[in-house]
């Protein structure tokens, strides 16, 4: 039986196999980098954080197509993340609920970036910047072309 340090190597020739892998073991490293702060984030957290940070007052179906989640899941984490004073949302229209961050999500930005860019340095341990760059736009391309 292989170690835990030990990864086998298969010839999985689907792109799917590889993105899930790194995805896989980038939320896992992620997660616990947020443990070891004592914060009670997960990476879906972090994603609907960063998104609001970028784009201000969006409405839940926006942001659920942005991060490419089926709407009822990102209602999950806003309403984590609104019961912890991180973001607020306000109805429209009585049925479209607006969402943004408050002060106290703002607040907590700095340091989830830290950890976010602490974890993306070590994924592209080994990168050069041009070769990080290319992989974003390639990750890019392949997420528009799949739409």
């Amino acid at each position: 039986m292989k170690s835990d340090l030990e990864t086998e190597e298969l010839d999985i020739k689907t792109l799917g196999y590889y993105i899930d892998r790194a995805l896989c073991v980038m939320i896992k490293r992620l997660n616990k980098e947020l443990r070891e702060e004592n914060l009670k984030f997960q990476h879906s957290d972090f994603s609907v954080m960063k998104v609001l940070s970028e784009v201000d007052n969006i409405n839940q179906s926006h942001l659920a197509k942005i991060l490419g989640k089926e709407k009822s899941g990102i209602g999950k984490t806003l309403k984590s993340l609104e019961k912890e004073g991180y973001i607020q949302r306000s109805a429209i229209n009585g049925c479209t609920n607006n969402v943004r961050l408050t002060e106290k999500g703002k607040e907590i930005l700095p340091l989830l970036n830290k950890i976010a860019n602490k974890v993306t340095d070590i994924a592209f341990t080994g990168f050069s910047p041009k070769k990080r760059n290319d992989i974003m736009k390639s990750l890019t391309l392949i997420y528009k072309n799949s739409l």
